[in-house]
């Protein structure tokens, strides 16, 4: 049987495991970026992104290596691309499904493809 001390131990570990590892992946993310140089790429964007209660966004995709991936950008800025607009994105070599959008960044005419593993920096 659970006496009061054994159960305020469960409820203290489980607010533990519940917040503290969404905090140490944040922690592992902000340091892996900040470590690892990033590649860029060229995004489509393929639909909008309405969901209840969030942000409305740009739902975009990307290539690296063949694998086509997806991602969500939720900034009012990313509002301004219409369906089917192209966008320069930076991604991690070993986490290609970790994307940021580069806002404000036209890609000039002359760019109509790009390497499958990305470029090391953007094209002027």
């Amino acid at each position: 049987m659970l006496d009061r001390k054994n159960t305020k131990i469960i409820y203290i570990s489980a607010v533990i495991i519940l917040f503290g590892i969404p905090i140490i992946y944040g922690f592992y993310m902000q340091i892996y970026t900040s470590f690892v140089k990033p590649r860029y790429t060229i995004a489509v964007i393929i639909d909008d992104y309405l969901i209840a209660r969030e942000a409305p966004g740009k739902i975009y995709q990307y290539k690296v290596n063949g694998i086509t991936y997806k991602n969500v950008c939720k900034r009012k800025e990313c509002n301004v691309y219409t369906i089917g607009s192209k966008i320069y994105i930076k991604f991690w070599v070993n986490h290609p499904e970790w994307s940021k959008v580069i806002l404000n960044l036209d890609i000039p005419e002359y760019i109509n493809s790009y390497p499958e593993d990305g470029w090391s920096t953007l094209p002027k």
